[in-house]
């Protein structure tokens, strides 16, 4: 039973420590790519009014 328990705690800490990486992975991604061409979208959208 404390096998099982230990194990299952280890699992569930390596899951969350995954889901921590990819969430700030996808954050870099946003502010990196989709943040910039959102400006230049805005700054085309002006130009062409």
């Amino acid at each position: 039973m404390l096998i099982a328990i230990v194990t299952a705690l280890i699992t569930s800490l390596e899951g969350l420590r995954n889901l921590n990486i990819t969430n700030k992975a996808l954050y870099s991604m946003y502010s990196d790519i989709v943040i910039p061409t959102d400006y230049v979208q805005s700054i085309n959208s002006s130009f062409l009014k």
